[in-house]
């Protein structure tokens, strides 16, 4: 029985490739990106969300978290402090996410996929797991 992995098909020669070609392939890996940061977003900042409470209210459970934006030289991204939760309890928390350096990533990735207005609000609910943008 053969237990190693299949090897992945090799990508071709893309220095050898018409433009239109080229172009075609980076927007699709830019979707296939998108699609996947989008899909992992809200579970991973339930995670986050839940670790910061965990060291000051254990039994909070949080329903969702509202991202502000910050500008930037090179654009606005989604903040990663000052991230307001609510939890199902009714009350609220404002957190610090900034030392979760994966999710501060996976929201930098998000940001240039949506490309957020300075007014923008990115909503995550955690039950279920969806995010809106609010303008």
């Amino acid at each position: 029985m053969n237990t190693s992995a299949p090897t992945p098909p090799s990508l071709p020669d893309l220095g050898q490739l018409p433009t239109s070609e080229v172009c075609r392939i980076l927007h699709e890996a830019q979707d296939i990106l998108a699609a996947r940061t989008e899909a992992r977003l809200p579970g991973l900042a339930f995670d986050k969300v839940k670790e910061v409470l965990s060291e000051t209210d254990p039994s909070a459970v949080p329903l969702s978290a509202t991202f502000g934006t910050s500008a930037w030289e090179n654009g606005v991204f989604w903040r990663d402090h000052e991230v307001h939760v609510v939890l199902t309890d009714g009350s609220t928390r404002v957190l610090d996410l900034s030392e979760t350096l994966e999710l501060s990533g996976v929201l930098a990735d998000h940001s240039e996929y949506v490309g957020p207005d300075s007014s923008d609000c990115l909503l995550i609910t955690f039950d279920p797991f969806v995010w809106s943008l609010t303008r």
